[in-house]
């Protein structure tokens, strides 16, 4: 049970930093050392990335564009995390431990990692058959903060969605960049099909 829950929190270290010198999850975890991280994971960079989770254990080009970086908190947890333009905008969180990461696992992981001050209200919104060149079940995400005298000021949005045995969050701005990059794969493979004798 106490390797279960250290993967868990391992898992949920988008919202803890372990320790408060990097040091490495595994034994961050069995120490029972978390303090609270300073920012979300997405939006921040692989620096930030490499203090909470430890040395990349993968390096590769993305397919979309930008250079992917594989994390390994534990044994049974895994980040994944795509940084362009020295920012991260897609990062997918796996628990090996679960057949398959819930929706509302995932949510709860990733608004963890928000402030709690001001308070931060979400707005979901979801899509049920597919959301721009992608099929399957996708979430909108957004944040009304309220500031001050109960006035709400928009925040920023994020699109989700379970990926393999995963959960996958992106920026608005990261998913229209793939959604682009798929469509020109699409149409390559189109003209391949249509060339073919």
């Amino acid at each position: 049970m106490k390797l279960i829950l250290a993967a868990l929190a391992a898992l949920s270290i988008g919202a803890y930093l372990y320790g408060e010198e990097a040091q490495t999850a595994d034994s961050a975890a069995a120490e029972g050392q978390i303090v609270k991280a300073t920012q979300p994971d997405l939006g921040s960079t692989v620096d930030y990335l490499t203090g909470k989770y430890g040395k990349p254990v993968k390096v590769e080009k993305a397919w979309c564009g930008g250079t992917a970086y594989g994390f390994q908190p534990t044994n049974t947890t895994y980040v994944y995390a795509i940084e362009s333009n020295g920012t991260v905008g897609d990062i997918m969180y796996f628990d090996f431990n679960k057949p398959q990461m819930t929706q509302e696992d995932a949510v709860k992981l990733f608004r963890s990692q928000f402030p709690t001050t001001p308070p931060i209200t979400w707005t979901d919104k979801e899509y049920k058959n597919g959301l721009g060149q992608e099929k399957g079940k996708h979430w909108k995400h957004t944040q009304s903060i309220t500031r001050t005298a109960g006035v709400e000021y928009g925040g920023k949005s994020f699109i989700s969605n379970p990926k393999d045995k995963g959960w996958q969050f992106r920026t608005p701005e990261q998913f229209a960049a793939e959604q682009s990059v798929i469509k020109t794969l699409k149409k390559k493979a189109g003209t391949r099909k249509t060339s073919a004798p």
